[in-house]
């Protein structure tokens, strides 16, 4: 039996790559195995794939500042390092497949101790701490960006995975799904899987004059929604499931600047405003992003200190989001021009075939 197995999590974004590569990967694999952590997100994204077979191992988060919390990391990474190794000798899969992420390191380095191949993805321009710690465990590092590869002995610029669903969702249908009128314009704002304080607070702040033109569909994140808020033109939710639906609905989008979310968006041609999460929150990754996007005229960038840097601030900058939103929706139909001379490769199959290279 031809086992594959996929590991990469602690945000959606690296989670649903793996999803996306799921069709094929079952007509070439008979078992595939997901190794993710206890409590993330993993397992929950993969809810609706029965024949996922999910372990769970130890994983530790690297927080970026001094805390005592660091202390348990060599531990716990070595806990979670020998109940990977276990698993892996109990499937004997052909190859592994890491989308990073603090899920995948123990998990990298078990395979890797046990001779097994391994093929990892990077969708940022620089490698994250998964990736860079594994680079030298790995056969080759797929990525999102062709910079990203040029800059590596091992990599091959492949693209970004994008699911089905994402591409073949219906326009008309979406809009019926999320009770939309059709006399209004559509914009999607999502703060990322774990939601966006600061871009909540600024959209909810000019609510009041972006609903006299739009029509908002809101992911804030767990815990993000407001229940005091009943204006019939915004639709919050947690977590949106179907993704696909939400982008087929908008017109416009403004998104956080993960690799995987603003590639989704580009594939699909909308016209975006992309808000990073802004280094020192983070390793500055979307920043990055954003500011590549930018160049290549794929999309406007708002920073996040132009909203009002700290989460803690009662008030944010509702007047510079409606600004950029109605200049974003104002030249869209210049940038739908330039964003369909973009040819994005086909990565799942570009992915499937390196898979099968090392696979035997």
């Amino acid at each position: 039996m031809k086992t594959i197995v996929l590991t990469g999590g602690g945000t959606a974004g690296h989670v649903m790559p793996n999803i996306a590569l799921l069709p094929e990967l079952r007509k070439h694999f008979e078992r595939i195995i997901y190794i993710g952590s206890v409590d993330g997100i993993e397992r929950k994204l993969l809810t609706e794939h029965k024949d996922i077979e999910f372990y769970a191992v130890e994983t530790v988060k690297l927080v970026r500042k001094l805390t005592i919390t660091n202390l348990a990391i060599p531990y716990k990474l070595l806990k979670g390092r020998a109940q990977a190794r276990q698993l892996i000798k109990n499937f004997v899969p052909s190859v592994v497949f890491s989308k990073g992420g603090f899920v995948a390191l123990p998990v990298v380095l078990a395979a890797a101790s046990l001779g097994v191949p391994i093929v990892s993805h990077e969708s940022d321009l620089s490698l994250g701490l998964a990736n860079r710690l594994s680079k030298n465990k790995v056969k080759v590092i797929c990525t999102s960006f062709k910079q990203t590869a040029k800059s590596l002995n091992n990599g091959v610029y492949v693209g970004t995975p994008i699911r089905n669903e994402i591409l073949k969702a219906s326009h008309a249908r979406a809009k019926g799904c999320f009770n939309l009128s059709s006399n209004k314009p559509v914009v999607l704002v999502v703060g990322g899987s774990s939601g966006a304080i600061s871009i909540n607070k600024a959209l909810r702040n000019a609510l009041p004059t972006l609903t006299k033109k739009y029509q908002i569909i809101h992911s804030c994140g767990k815990g993000g929604t407001d229940r005091t808020i009943t204006n019939p033109d915004y639709k919050q939710f947690e977590y949106i499931s179907d993704m696909g639906g939400a982008l087929a609905a908008s017109d416009i989008v403004v998104s956080r600047g993960g690799s995987n979310a603003i590639f989704e968006i580009l594939a699909l041609q909308k016209p975006m405003l992309i808000i990073p999460l802004p280094k020192g929150v983070s390793r500055g990754d979307q920043e990055e992003n954003a500011k590549i996007f930018k160049q290549n005229g794929w999309a406007r960038v708002l920073y996040q200190d132009e909203l009002g840097m700290s989460v803690k601030q009662p008030l944010t900058s509702p007047c510079r989001l409606t600004q950029e939103i109605d200049e974003l929706f104002n030249s869209k139909d210049k940038i739908k021009k330039e964003l369909a001379k973009v040819s994005l490769p086909n990565a799942v199959d570009n992915i499937i075939k390196i898979l099968l290279q090392y696979s035997g």
